[in-house]
């Protein structure tokens, strides 16, 4: 990721990430359409959830914290292909929409095109699942600043470690361009590790932990100087009036848990929880806690 010192006031590159955004998202439309007709699996499914954000304008550590409460639902549609006897691919259009009770300028929707492969080659016990994924989402907040494309690839290994307990490993890079500003631009690669543990029949906890290297975007009413001096960009903010949001390269340690408890066949209770401990390269840490508690659907 080289270093962009770009400082800015709202204007980006829109039509250029645009126009290459509709490209990469018909293309994943087109493979959709040319996989064979018949799906071995159609799924339907959902969110309706509700959650707390501790840190919504993701200030550095021992600044004044804004915190707010989420409402969010989404809905998704996917086909599973059988490729061969032991792999399998599926194509996925999904939505979501997201509010916030104090920050109105931070609600947006969002609409995705999904594309997955996975692999076994064995039906052994612990033969790994082998995948990978591609992404492509248009998000549009009621902050003209924050909306973007983003575009995610990764690659992941899954295996039983008993009955009771599969673990996963992952890698995955994000890359994001703004449709009228290069603030919210920003990339990242990450690799991950993430352990299910059946505890009862109906009740599953799982935990991740995810080191992540790349931007962060953080919100001030006055920028540190060495802040202003390391910025990739930065620009005035249009939901915090009379601060700005600004661009840095950093590292980050994500961790997060959760419980899934299910309900039926088809719905569930999802609980969980995330902490971002984050560090820029000017050496300000960051700090952001976020949970989420969900009623899953499934068809």
């Amino acid at each position: 990721m080289g270093l962009l010192m770009h400082m800015e006031q709202g204007q980006g590159m829109g039509t250029r990430s645009s126009g290459r955004a509709l490209r990469v998202w018909a293309g994943l439309l087109v493979l959709g359409i040319a996989l064979p007709a018949h799906a071995v699996e159609r799924v339907f499914s959902g969110e309706f959830a509700a959650g707390f954000d501790d840190n919504v304008a993701n200030a550095r550590r021992g600044a004044v914290l804004r915190d707010d409460v989420v409402a969010q639902v989404g809905a998704a549609y996917e086909n599973v292909w059988r490729l061969a006897p032991n792999s399998l691919m599926g194509f996925q259009l999904s939505a979501e929409a997201r509010g916030h009770d104090r920050y109105d300028g931070l609600d947006d929707i969002a609409a995705s095109v999904r594309w997955r492969w996975a692999y076994r080659r064995d039906g052994g016990f612990y033969t790994p699942l082998l995948g990978a994924s591609l992404r492509v989402e248009r998000s549009e907040f009621d902050s003209r600043l924050r909306d973007v494309w983003t575009y995610r690839a990764g690659v992941f290994a899954q295996q039983q470690l008993t009955t009771r307990m599969t673990w996963r490993l992952g890698w995955s890079a994000r890359a994001v361009d703004g449709v009228h500003a290069r603030v919210f631009e920003t990339g990242a690669r990450s690799a991950s590790v993430d352990l299910d543990w059946l505890l009862a029949r109906r009740l599953v906890l799982y935990a991740g932990y995810q080191y992540l290297d790349g931007d962060l975007v953080s919100v001030a009413p006055n920028p540190p100087p060495a802040a202003v001096a390391a910025a990739r960009a930065i620009a005035e903010d249009d939901v915090f009036d009379g601060e700005s949001a600004f661009r840095l390269a950093s590292r980050a340690d994500v961790y997060s848990a959760g419980l899934n408890f299910s309900l039926s066949a088809h719905w569930s209770i999802d609980a969980r929880w995330r902490l971002v401990d984050a560090e820029a390269d000017t050496g300000t840490p960051y700090r952001r806690e976020q949970g989420l508690l969900s009623l899953l659907w499934r068809y």
